[in-house]
């Protein structure tokens, strides 16, 4: 059964000492269970991707700012104005 990622989900990263919730801004108008449904363009670090605590990359330890390269799996044709689900 496919999953669709919400606003809320939780993340984490393998360089990180914490988790962060997702937070979708790309759209306002489709939810599941109350929760929006991100999109391809909900990837902007530091405004969708909050900071994952302390950077585990260097020493001495930097703080997290997430940089991410796009979403690895999105739907192949259901969208939301034009922008691709993610799951």
């Amino acid at each position: 059964m496919v999953k669709i990622v919400t606003d809320g989900a939780i993340m984490c990263c393998t360089l990180g000492t914490w988790q962060a919730k997702l937070t979708v801004l790309s759209q306002s108008f489709r939810s599941i269970s109350g929760a929006l449904v991100a999109t391809e363009e909900d990837e902007i670090g530091l405004i969708n991707i909050p900071s994952f605590g302390v950077c585990k990359c260097s020493s001495p330890n930097p703080p997290c700012i997430p940089q991410p390269q796009g979403w690895q799996q999105t739907t192949q044709k259901d969208s939301i104005n034009g922008m691709l689900i993610k799951l």
